[in-house]
């Protein structure tokens, strides 16, 4: 698989709504949006932004919003994702790549737009990594292996994203 082109983070205003299983680009933000900022990474008065950048072997979208808590997204040239939240405590993709997939296409999908104007060649970048990975065939979509997490921080894990994602927590007949 190829790899990605490399380049340095950069810091983009944008706005993203996290209401779904990913990022997505969303409406602009009211003013109360900015009066509170981001309240549970101690942020006040600051607006909706990402941090992009890439090594070659996977982007990273670092996205800065209402319920952020220091969230990261990876994306690797074979189309998979990987989400955490809380820098990295609380790893989590809960099963689902190709929607995964769709929030970081939609969020490459309007990036080059915003930096264009002082990153060309980042934006340049960021369209041939949206191309490869909208020409994968069909991603993997497996999950990759669970992560080897104790009982506790997989449950605190389930409970932090079932809080940012407003999934209502049900009980089936495999478990919690």
């Amino acid at each position: 698989m190829s790899a990605f082109p490399s380049f340095d983070p950069v810091r983009v205003r944008l706005p993203i709504r996290s209401d779904d299983l990913t990022i997505w680009p969303g409406p602009p933000e009211t003013p109360w949006d900015w009066l509170a900022g981001f309240p549970l990474e101690l942020r006040p008065l600051a607006w909706d932004y990402l941090w992009v950048s890439s090594d070659g072997g996977r982007l990273e979208i670092r996205p800065h919003y209402f319920f952020s808590t220091w969230d990261t997204f990876w994306t690797e040239p074979d189309g998979r994702v990987t989400a955490q939240a809380l820098g990295g405590l609380f790893p989590f993709t809960l099963g689902e790549q190709a929607r995964l997939l769709e929030g970081i296409l939609s969020i490459l999908g309007v990036l080059p737009k915003f930096i264009e104007g002082n990153h060309p060649e980042t934006a340049e970048k960021l369209r041939h990594i949206e191309g490869h990975l909208q020409a994968l065939d069909e991603p993997e979509r497996l999950a990759m292996p669970p992560e080897q997490l104790g009982r506790v921080r997989r449950g605190c894990s389930q409970v932090v994203w079932r809080w940012k994602l407003g999934i209502p927590r049900t009980r089936s007949a495999s478990g919690p």
